[in-house]
């Protein structure tokens, strides 16, 4: 768990704060958005102008945390999960998990049994990595992304994977992919 200890100044009204970043989330209920993303903060003293002050920036950060990203705001890092996630659960054989980071198009394309037939043929390594890593991110604006990923087979061949995805349903889904061969390292 980090924490950071600084004053608040709020109105001109300084105050300690102790916002806190906790490795995991706490167990049991939790009220605030802001706690579940494991994000807590703290505020000293009694009730008064810097505890009325310390509680509005706590509901500012709470109202925050819960609308996400402003628009335009493009979480790489998320989009980054995305697929590294995908490819672990191909790794693991789990097409299933592996398909519901497909964007709605591609379903549209593939029904379950045919995505798998699909990577399996068309994408070896990706099937089958021994080791990946996002190169390059970059967003595109209207709610796409483009990563670049380095992968390496279990073959020992690397490509270079260019995703495109897409922001659908409050999350990051793959909305395509093209592969080429990289002789640079993983």
């Amino acid at each position: 768990m980090n924490a950071v200890d600084r004053p608040l100044s709020v109105d001109g009204t300084r105050m300690p704060v102790r916002t806190r970043v906790l490795s995991s989330p706490p167990s049991g209920r939790v009220a605030s958005p802001s706690a579940r993303r494991g994000i807590a903060v703290e505020c000293d003293g009694e009730m008064s102008i810097s505890r009325r002050s310390c509680l509005t920036v706590f509901a500012v950060l709470t109202t925050l945390l819960a609308v996400g990203p402003a628009r335009g705001q493009v979480d790489l890092v998320a989009a980054a999960d995305t697929v590294l996630a995908q490819l672990d659960a191909f790794r693991r054989d789990d097409y299933d998990t592996a398909y519901g980071f497909a964007s709605e198009a591609i379903h549209r394309l593939f029904d379950r049994q045919r995505f798998e037939r699909m990577v399996q043929g068309g994408y070896p390594e990706i099937a089958r990595s021994r080791s990946a890593r996002v190169a390059r991110a970059r967003a595109m604006g209207d709610g796409r992304a483009v990563l670049v990923v380095k992968i390496q087979g279990t073959s020992g061949h690397r490509i270079e994977a260019v995703y495109e995805l897409v922001w659908e349903d409050g999350r990051w889904k793959i909305d395509g992919v093209v592969a080429r061969p990289d002789g640079d390292v993983v």
